[in-house]
């Protein structure tokens, strides 16, 4: 669990509150695709609960598959790095729920709050680092020293409150409509 919710762990409690208020839980069936290649999508993704099959167009009608990602993990963050779209397909392998927050929300805090901004990009850094590096190794992430990272090995019981927070929203949406 600890590789998948860096941006938890890097992110304060008012961080936090501020995504679940403004974010909207998502159920997304089996085979949906949250993101698709080449097409920019509106959201920045966290996973709640299920798995997501990364794959990306191969030659002719192939797709290959790039990873599995589960829990905790960020879908859509590669956009706030730079502004192309979106260079892999993420659907869900089975049900699966997410926490889609606006692009032009998340815009919004990060040109108002330097604090939020900061926390968020380290985290992004960190998220995409560790997926690049597994990826170029063909192996699956290894599990990163926090306390080496100058963190507080609270990502578990921050996501888990997240979670309880998440029980409790109004307008569960389905993702495939």
């Amino acid at each position: 669990m600890a590789r998948s919710v860096h941006i938890l762990s890097l992110l304060d409690d008012s961080d936090i509150e501020w995504l679940v208020q403004v974010g909207l839980r998502l159920s997304v069936p089996p085979v949906a695709p949250l993101v698709e290649e080449g097409l920019r999508t509106p959201f920045l993704y966290i996973i709640l609960s299920g798995a997501f099959l990364v794959t990306q167009s191969a030659t002719g009608a192939t797709e290959r598959s790039l990873s599995v990602i589960q829990r905790g993990e960020l879908v859509g963050e590669l956009s706030y790095l730079d502004a192309r779209p979106p260079s892999a397909t993420v659907r869900a392998a089975r049900a699966s729920q997410v926490l889609a927050v606006a692009r032009s929300e998340v815009a919004r805090r990060l040109q108002t709050d330097v604090g939020f901004a900061a926390r968020f990009y380290r985290a992004l850094g960190i998220t995409v680092a560790m997926r690049l590096r597994a990826l170029t190794r063909g192996e699956p992430e290894d599990e990163p020293d926090l306390e080496q990272l100058g963190l507080v090995t609270v990502d578990e019981r921050r996501f888990e409150a997240i979670m309880r927070r998440l029980e409790g929203l109004p307008g569960d949406a389905d993702a495939a409509s």
